[in-house]
């Protein structure tokens, strides 16, 4: 696994788009021709003639969909009354990368849990073109609206229980990520010296979480992945999607959303489709406890600081304890990437708050 997918699970940086997006200047067809004459627009304009029976791309304007840090494009379409998002993949990844979020994206689609997709290029993975939503992304005010709780609880439900795709899957989460990233560095100086006494406070934990069933998982439901269009949610941005445990996909939002006890009940019982019980509301709290240090570890990988042992210690020690809720405060208040410095503190801050949490624990 590259760096690059460390970056992109940091939950701050990912960008919104669709109907919360703020258009650009309108653009003809022959505008967009122009700006990326390296996509094969031929292919385009063959699937969209046909699949809609519209031989004048003229006619067509486009508007460009303001975005964050991914390397795609994405442009909202008018096409009379219709309305459509075409996205361009990033052209530096390889084929075998597009064709994984095509996929991801066509799997979300069939399964009436994301955008619906009309037209895929097939050939070589450049597009592929889904419905424009109205709607809105959520905001921090949402993550106490006992309605919309609900909705989101019970489109993860839909997602844990839908068959897994029959080819291209990866066991994958930002979870599994955090973990493998640090297993993999913890004899370099990644951070500060108490990680070390933190993994084994996390294996031991991990150990008392019991078994699970492998489901396809979003991977990241954060506020601005995640739309309202009034009566029902659909998640955006499916690329990182992968199989893995559904719980710490739930337990995320719980955390992420900052959710209290009295929102935590209502939103499992939407997720159970009845009341939790005693045992599984625990195993939750033991999970949000968990992926403190795994949200820290993914934000750890992203970070290019080269500090030595002692600097990340009396950084550690100034810092005070954060939680997972305070990612989404940046993630809300900043439309640029946030410095090194803030994202640092909070990583520091997140791996504060699972030693206190877990200052207790036997192993």
């Amino acid at each position: 696994m590259k760096k690059i997918n460390g970056i992109k699970l940091l939950f701050v940086f990912m960008y919104v788009f669709f109907a919360t997006s703020v258009f650009a200047e309108v653009l003809t067809f022959n505008d967009v021709l122009k700006k990326y004459p390296n996509y094969n627009w031929n292919e385009f304009e063959s699937l969209f003639s046909k699949k809609f029976k519209n031989d004048d791309m003229s006619a067509l304007s486009l508007e460009l969909l303001s975005g964050g840090f991914s390397g795609d494009s994405l442009f909202k379409i008018n096409a009379g009354n219709k309305a459509f998002v075409i996205r361009l993949l990033a052209q530096q990844d390889d084929i075998q990368k597009r064709r994984f979020i095509v996929s991801s994206y066509d799997w979300a689609s069939s399964n009436n849990l994301g955008p619906q997709l009309h037209i895929i290029d097939h050939k070589a993975y450049q597009f592929f073109l889904s419905d424009f939503i109205l709607g809105r992304t959520l905001t921090l005010d949402d993550t106490k609206n006992i309605v919309i709780l609900k909705e989101v609880a019970k489109i993860l439900r839909k997602t844990h229980e839908a068959l897994l795709p029959e080819n291209n899957i990866q066991e994958f989460s930002q979870f599994i990520y955090g973990v493998r990233w640090y297993r993999n560095h913890k004899n370099k100086i990644i951070g500060p010296s108490v990680l070390t006494e933190a993994y084994k406070r996390w294996e031991a934990l991990d150990k008392t979480a019991g078994n699970y069933k492998k489901t396809m998982l979003h991977n990241d439901p954060n506020l601005r992945n995640v739309l309202w269009d009034g009566s029902k949610i659909i998640l955006l941005d499916w690329e990182l999607s992968g199989i893995g445990d559904p719980r710490k996909e739930v337990a995320h939002v719980l955390a992420w959303y900052g959710l209290d006890s009295k929102l935590t009940a209502e939103f499992l019982s939407a997720y159970f489709g009845r009341k939790p019980t005693s045992v599984e509301i625990k195993t939750f709290d033991s999970l949000k406890t968990q992926i403190l240090i795994e949200f820290a570890w993914v934000g750890l990988s992203t970070l290019s600081d080269n500090l030595s042992q002692t600097e990340w210690d009396e950084l550690y020690e100034k810092t005070p304890s954060s939680t997972i809720e305070n990612l989404s405060i940046i993630q809300m208040e900043n439309k640029t990437k946030p410095s090194e410095e803030e994202t640092r503190a909070i990583f520091l801050g997140l791996i504060k708050n699972f030693m206190l949490k877990t200052n207790s624990l036997v192993y």
